[in-house]
């Protein structure tokens, strides 16, 4: 171990000595600043000596400029503090009043983007009225009320996929090994309303199947999408995506639905 003094010579021609903390003893290398070693103390014992010497509070902080001062809210007239760094920012004396204040500029005919509100418009699946600001027309938007209809539209068109995706496909397989009384229909030649089901019955029952994700489809959509197809006199089976890990039950659910009789008239 090197003794206390010991000066050696680093990068850069630069010399450090070897020396003890004044506080807890530790010896480390030092850089060498005109002949003597650079800090009498450690790191930790630096830092601690530093901290407990610095004024934190009041009139001996070394940010301290004179105290707070007064200023007048810009929405509800009151009173009150601040401190002199925050005097050109500060507007509002609350949370409230900044909500009320900056909110309210940001709103309806006060916004910069502001161009006489939304407009009517009509919607090119259902023929449904809406109303959309004008910014998303200028965008190329604004043609449908919803992205359901956006969907509608343009699988008729031809535009979306057609052939079933990987986990359609496993209801397929099972069905055609089962010889199952269901085809594909999620490619758009069936339609229920301004639904597409994914299955349907080809014995003449009016039964579909609708193959939900866990993650597109919250388990309140089930009672929608069942009472929609109800409407038009269907019955609708619902096979969650996590079901498929188990097939034996999947199977024995459809045979159950395709024993199940018709809906009453």
């Amino acid at each position: 171990m090197p003794q206390i003094g010991e000066i050696k010579i680093v990068a850069d021609s630069q010399k450090k000595i070897w020396a003890a903390c004044e506080t807890c003893g530790k010896e480390r290398w030092v850089q060498v600043s005109y002949g003597k070693p650079k800090s009498n103390y450690c790191l930790s014992c630096g830092v601690k000596r530093w901290y407990h010497k610095q004024p934190r509070t009041g009139e001996n902080s070394p940010n301290w400029r004179g105290g707070k001062v007064q200023k007048v809210c810009q929405l509800c007239g009151k009173q009150y503090e601040v401190y002199p760094f925050e005097k050109e920012t500060s507007k509002y004396c609350s949370l409230e009043c900044l909500h009320k204040g900056w909110m309210g500029t940001r709103i309806g005919d006060k916004n910069n983007l502001w161009k006489g509100g939304k407009v009517s418009r009509t919607c090119k699946e259902c023929g449904k009225e809406f109303e959309v600001f004008p910014y998303t027309i200028d965008l190329g938007y604004g043609d449908f009320c919803s992205n359901r209809c956006v969907m509608i539209y343009y699988r008729r068109q031809g535009k979306y996929r057609q052939s079933p995706n990987k986990v359609e496909q496993v209801i397929i397989d099972l069905i055609s090994a089962n010889n199952l009384p269901f085809r594909y229909s999620g490619n758009g030649d069936v339609w229920l309303g301004n639904r597409n089901p994914d299955f349907i019955n080809v014995n003449g029952k009016k039964q579909v199947i609708e193959l939900f994700g866990t993650y597109w489809h919250p388990v309140f959509d089930v009672a929608n999408r069942t009472e929609h197809y109800k409407q038009y006199g269907f019955d609708c089976l619902v096979i969650w995506e996590d079901e498929l890990k188990t097939p034996d039950k999947v199977i024995a659910k459809l045979k159950k639905y395709d024993r199940k009789q018709e809906l009453p008239c």
